[in-house]
């Protein structure tokens, strides 16, 4: 796989054409991708279905002209340097990544969907294993210094795998993280002004001083709303006052059997919050066997 493209020049502005469904892209004699529908987008890029030669199923996103072509170029590389290096059976996978007609590529695994498309049915019955699933995947980036920062139903993505011999099997469901776009070092995060969707930000990323550094404990902080959503079957949409008053952790900890094991990782200083994915998934644990044995 090509990491980083052969760039002469680096201009402040190219033309930029989004690909269309039916268009065929290629990354020189490495692959070929024929797009399909478009799926949506966020900030930094667009995503859409695509196939390859071999007719798999997979997703390729496109990083929008939104900055300077350095910035763009800075940000796919990140991107892609972060997934290659994040190789975790729930973390989505790269398959390709190049330069192509002024736009970057990055070409992923293609799950179902992502758990925001049905977080008003999914029963609360999944929260066990969406979490073991999603902090196996926090753990794994923790343990290389990474910091995820953008946890949340969007990025999750339901994997569905059957049986090609045998078709009655399956399919069998995981959970996968995805979009290690702003992941970053521990140790290179900004304390003020780092970038964090203002619907998910947590008490320190609002008042460092009062409530702490943003860190790994942030991912368990965003991980534990994650699940509150699930719990709830919706995403509390909370003003920054809620946040710094440990509202979040409030209304965990009436939400049901893992009220308490969410509202722990929910607490608004980072010193006395859940520190770590392992420890907040033993609590998890804990709480599934309490209620299951009760």
């Amino acid at each position: 796989m090509q990491t980083t493209p052969s760039l002469r020049t680096l201009p402040s502005v190219v033309p930029f054409r989004a690909p269309v469904r039916g268009q065929m892209i290629t990354n020189g004699s490495n692959g070929t991708y024929f797009i399909g529908e478009y799926l949506g987008g966020g900030s930094y890029g667009d995503v859409y279905e695509c196939t390859d030669e071999w007719a798999n199923r997979l997703v390729a996103k496109v990083l929008k002209p939104s900055f300077s072509f350095e910035e763009i170029r800075r940000q796919w590389e990140s991107e892609v340097s972060n997934l290659v290096r994040m190789r975790h059976p729930n973390i989505t996978h790269i398959h390709d990544a190049f330069f192509y007609d002024n736009a970057f590529y990055i070409i992923v695994e293609k799950c179902a969907y992502s758990l925001d498309k049905i977080l008003p049915r999914v029963d609360p019955s999944w929260v066990v294993h969406i979490a073991r699933d999603v902090l196996q995947a926090l753990n794994f980036i923790h343990r290389h210094g990474f910091v995820h920062k953008d946890v949340h139903a969007g990025n999750v993505f339901v994997s569905l795998t059957s049986d090609v011999m045998e078709s009655e099997d399956g399919p069998y469901v995981s959970f996968k993280l995805g979009d290690l776009g702003i992941s970053r070092l521990e140790g290179d995060i900004r304390t003020v002004g780092t970038v964090m969707a203002p619907w998910m930000l947590p008490p320190e990323a609002i008042d460092p001083r009062e409530f702490g550094t943003i860190g790994r404990p942030t991912d368990v902080y965003h991980a534990a709303l994650l699940l509150l959503a699930v719990m709830r079957r919706e995403m509390p949409q909370l003003t920054q006052q809620q946040i710094v008053a440990g509202v979040p952790a409030h209304m965990a900890a009436t939400a049901g059997s893992y009220g308490q094991a969410i509202a722990n990782a929910l607490h608004p200083h980072v010193l006395y919050r859940t520190q770590t994915p392992l420890e907040f998934w033993r609590e998890i644990q804990a709480a599934y066997h309490h209620s299951t044995s009760a």
